[in-house]
């Protein structure tokens, strides 16, 4: 490879546009990388309601008048 050829911005290994994605200028992630990114901001987004009240209901509820 030379010094030219684009670089996995996570983990330096060989980039190719087919299986990695390029975000900007200078940062593209290699297949294995971006899946694992995707795997990780999947699950930091998604909603967790285990146990959790609903946040409008204990906004509603939770200003009350001055006494």
């Amino acid at each position: 490879m030379s010094s030219h050829d684009p670089r996995c911005f996570a983990c330096g290994g060989p980039f190719h546009p087919a299986s990695g994605n390029h975000f900007a200028e200078g940062v593209d992630y290699c297949g294995r990388c971006y899946r694992y990114f995707l795997a990780y901001f999947k699950d930091r987004m998604r909603v967790r309601r285990k146990g959790r009240a609903d946040f409008y209901t204990e906004a509603a509820t939770s200003i009350r008048p001055p006494a």
